[in-house]
Order: structure tokens, then sequence, then C-alpha cells
């Protein structure tokens, strides 16, 4: 039987250009100093819900074990974290952070809508990108923005569990993530020591022991491979 033949038909290379316009990423676009430390970050979503809060809602004071974004979009809130208490309006939005205390309540016994958003984003396995990087425990967001839409996509995604519900709620939420780092970084003045500088120098350490799971180091080896002293290395 003869073989078929290939109609795929591919335009000549000299009259071909590569399209390289593109919109840029702001603060992500060729950024060494975090592009090592986003390598190295896995995200998993865990869940994504939108809650409609009667006037007599409360969160006691908990601690979670994952990391969480707890979004107002509609009403008002009020929201302790870390012994701090906040009054969020629709459109800003709190992130409890693993192992920190929070809690949350209506205002004046008003209803309000909340997307609670739980992930986990580990670096190297083990160190949480939201401490690495500093989040705030608020963010202030215009409610039309692009990441309240994002949010409400996820818990779409979570609620009808689409064939690969669990890969494309990650990729989302991955997205939702870098934009949040982008922009926060793009409000920092020029001045402001981003928290991420000092992490920059344990990077070749971590990057040994990724690289020798199965190897014992000691800290004067991982120390030697960031040209710092073992005191330094250890505080």
């Amino acid at each position: 039987m003869p073989a078929k033949k290939n109609h795929l038909k591919f335009a000549n290379s000299a009259a071909t250009s590569v399209h390289t316009e593109f919109p840029s990423f702001g603060a992500l676009d060729n950024n060494g100093d975090l592009d090592r430390i986003l390598q190295a970050t896995a995200i998993t979503a865990r869940s994504a819900i939108t809650f409609h809060c009667t006037g007599q809602y409360s969160m006691r004071e908990r601690v979670i074990s994952d990391d969480m974004f707890y979004c107002i979009t509609r009403g008002k809130a009020e929201v302790h974290v870390a012994g701090q208490k906040y009054f969020l309006s629709a459109g800003e939005c709190a992130h409890f952070s693993r192992g920190v205390r929070h809690a949350a309540f209506a205002i004046k016994d008003a209803p309000f809508d909340v997307i609670a958003m739980h992930y986990d984003a580990l670096v190297f396995g083990g160190l949480t990108l939201p401490r690495l990087l500093e989040f705030p425990a608020v963010f202030h967001w215009d409610c039309k923005s692009t990441f309240i839409a994002i949010l409400e996509e996820m818990c779409r995604v979570y609620a009808l569990q689409p064939a690969g519900w669990n890969v494309l709620l990650d990729a989302i939420t991955t997205q939702f993530v870098w934009n949040l780092i982008d922009e926060e970084i793009q409000l920092q003045s020029p001045q402001t020591a981003l928290p991420w500088r000092n992490m920059e120098r344990l990077l070749p350490a971590l990057a040994l022991m990724e690289e020798r799971l199965k190897t014992p180091l000691t800290i004067e080896q991982l120390a030697e491979k960031c040209y710092l002293s073992p005191a330094q290395f250890r505080r």
C-alpha cells in the first residue's frame, strides 16, 4: 500500500518572519532577581469558593496549613491578621498566610460576598512564596480589575470541575499569583528594598541541596557555595 502523502505545506522560511512584538509583562520582564525563585516555585490550587455571608457571619480566630486569599466582592467585612484589624470594602483582599492567626466578621449586621481561595506556593518544595516575598496582609484592588475576574474563573472551574479541572485550576492560580507579584513590584518605589533580595544570596545553596537531595551537606559546604561565613549563613 503506497504511503500517504504529507499534505502539510510549510511556508518558505525566506518569506516568513517571527512576530516578537507583544505587550510587556511589566516588572516580570527579564527580571533575573525573581527568575530563579519563580522557576523553583510549584503552585497547587486547593479550592476556590464564593460565599454569600449574612450579617451574623463570623470566622473565629484560626490557623490554616496552606495560604489563602479572602477577597470581598460585595459589601464590607472586618478581618484580623496577626493581631491587626482591617476593614475591607468590595475589591479589597486579605491574605491569610499559613501558620498566621486570622479571623473575619460581618460589619454592623450587613451581609457581604467573598471569594475564598486556598492554595500552596512552595519554593524548592518547602519554602512558601508568600512568606519569601512578604505578601502584605491586605491588597487594595479595583473590584472590576482582572484579579477579581480571575478569582471568579477559579470558582467556576472548581464548582463545575470540567475534564482536567485540577490542572486548569493550578494554571489559573499560577497566572493569578504571577500577575499579583508583577503588580506589587510596580507599586514599590525605586528606593524600596525588595523582600527577596536577601533570599537571593541563598539560592546557590538551595540549588545545591536540590541537586544533591540524597547527599548530606554541611553548613560549611552550603555557606561556601554562597560566599558567606557559616555564622552569616545560619542567620
